[in-house]
């Protein structure tokens, strides 16, 4: 994987149109809040186990995201 934005499932399923940018319906790309350590997303067609973060990454979360210990 390429390091850059992620997409939702909802522009994934829409195909090569919405990659292209051709599509009508702007969709959505993951959010660093929206990404919790113990939870499976799909990026990209594929189902990930978000397992665990490093250090930097918890501490960057806690100061721009007021998030706890256990989120990335």
């Amino acid at each position: 994987m390429a390091r850059g934005r992620f997409p939702k499932p909802e522009l994934v399923e829409r195909g090569a149109m919405a990659w292209r940018g051709f599509s009508d319906v702007p969709g959505e790309c993951w959010e660093p809040k929206d990404i919790v350590v113990g939870n499976t997303y799909l990026f990209q067609k594929r189902k990930m186990l978000v397992f665990d973060a490093s250090e930097d990454t918890y501490s960057w979360m806690e100061s721009e995201h007021g998030t706890k210990n256990n989120s990335v």
